[in-house]
């Protein structure tokens, strides 16, 4: 299974998951003043032909702004959970400044579970325990698991912050937010940050308090008790 993160982060977000059969599924498709998803999608070759389908997290303009262009290739675009012959969706709803899905998604030929939640404040009790136990459950059973979760703002830097630079931040997952979720997943299946990955770190700028890489590397082990890998843009994660 691989994950490709073609971009990450308020700048734009789109994902391409590639299951070990070779079948493929976009995870949002977003637009911004300097980032289109479709223009990505076209650089790299891709035709409607490879994907199954897409599932949009939310309707922000990063996440969702290119979905009219996959339409037009004849994609099927999903806002919730949906099941095909191979391919089932279950869809976790996220709490964030608009209606938000997280998703778990599972080939029943490859035995393969994608789970991919970004955007959120917070993680509902009840999807909450779905996703443990369904990750817990699939992980006992031998099913190759792979959770992509974001990781937006370090609470430390967060709170030497002035006002005028938390915008946005608090409709997004915190480090220790990240932290109480991948205590609850077993230690084997492989996490990989979402969203602040795009961000480059400024301490002037606004939503200065992302996490830095070498924050991330030397902090995220101690406090979250294991090692996740710092997903990036333009990178891929096969596992």
């Amino acid at each position: 299974m691989r994950l490709t993160i073609h971009n990450t982060g308020s700048g734009g977000n789109f994902n391409v998951v590639e299951f070990s059969n070779g079948k493929k599924i976009i995870v949002d498709f977003g637009k911004t003043a300097k980032y289109s998803a479709y223009k990505d999608f076209c650089a790299n070759g891709y035709k409607s032909k490879d994907f199954e389908f897409a599932l949009i997290t939310h309707a922000h303009h990063d996440h969702a702004g290119d979905v009219e262009k996959l339409e037009q290739l004849g994609i099927n675009v999903y806002y919730d959970g949906v099941a095909t012959d191979d391919l089932n969706v279950i869809a976790l709803p996220l709490v964030h400044n608009v209606p938000c899905n997280g998703y778990m998604v599972y080939s029943e030929i490859t035995n393969e579970l994608y789970i991919h939640c970004t955007d959120f404040s917070v993680f509902p009790t009840i999807p909450m325990q779905t996703l443990t136990y369904t990750i817990a459950a699939a992980h006992s059973k031998g099913v190759k698991v792979l959770f992509a979760c974001e990781l937006s703002y370090c609470d430390f830097l967060y709170k030497k912050l002035p006002e005028n630079q938390k915008i946005g931040l608090e409709n997004h997952c915190s480090l220790s937010l990240f932290c109480d979720i991948v205590k609850k997943i077993p230690q084997e299946v492989p996490i990989v940050t979402l969203h602040a990955s795009g961000r480059v770190y400024d301490p002037n700028a606004v939503n200065a308090s992302v996490c830095p890489k070498d924050w991330i590397v030397n902090n995220v082990r101690r406090r979250c008790r294991r090692f996740v890998h710092f997903g990036i843009s333009k990178m891929s994660y096969e596992f």
